[in-house]
């Protein structure tokens, strides 16, 4: 899938290192779980997902630490692209607190990585009318739109980017993905349209032939 357009999501990265969840802070000092869950920590500052996500799922046999394990643990999926468990965490948490904007913008992002663009691009409607003065989440969900080649509700979004925030520098930058987006939905109907013809033509030959 092309993610080309994906021209702010990159931002949301931001998410796995900001979001904020009910008993994060509630590690003890002095007990296995703590070593495990410190552990998996060095492990996530040297990007070894796998054994950092091992870790965690160690330090999480501990109830006082468990949310806060599950949820780096969470983190530790979407650093290593692993979508499918990163998704399954996040769904739990928002689930749990579902006004969490924090954990709807992550889950948001994990759906458009995995490439189910429809359920982001509901997520990101969703999110533009709960936070109208949100500049990047209404470029964001412009960003969806794109990726899932729906210009005409792009153009729409770029609209009320362009009233509600008139000063944002994007607006050049948007506009030509929109143009690039659109060259490429005419260049490959064109393309489908030829081979259409070639196959019809061949067809015709092949029953004269007959």
């Amino acid at each position: 899938m092309n993610f080309r357009w994906l021209i702010i999501l990159f931002c949301l990265i931001l998410f796995c290192l900001q979001s904020c969840v009910t008993g994060r802070d509630n590690v003890k000092n002095k007990n296995i779980a703590t070593e495990y869950f410190n552990i998996a920590e060095k492990y996530l500052e040297l990007k070894d997902y796998t054994k950092a996500a091992s870790y965690y799922k160690e330090a999480m046999k501990d109830k006082d630490i468990y949310i806060s394990a599950y949820y780096k643990l969470g983190r530790c999926y979407v650093l290593a692209k692993n979508w499918a468990e990163a998704e399954s965490i996040y769904k739990d948490f928002l689930s749990k607190d579902p006004e969490n904007t924090d954990l709807a913008l992550s889950l948001a992002y994990i759906y458009a990585m995995r490439g189910n663009l429809e359920e982001a691009s509901g997520m990101y409607l969703d999110l533009v009318n709960k936070n109208p003065s949100n500049v990047s989440i209404l470029k964001n969900y412009i960003a969806v739109l794109l990726a899932n080649k729906n210009t005409a509700s792009a153009k729409e979004q770029l609209a009320i980017l362009k009233e509600r925030f008139p000063d944002d520098t994007d607006f050049e930058k948007i506009e030509k993905a929109i143009e690039t987006v659109e060259k490429e939905a005419v260049e490959k109907e064109t393309v489908e349209k030829e081979a259409e013809t070639k196959t019809s033509t061949n067809e015709t030959v092949d029953k004269k032939d007959k």
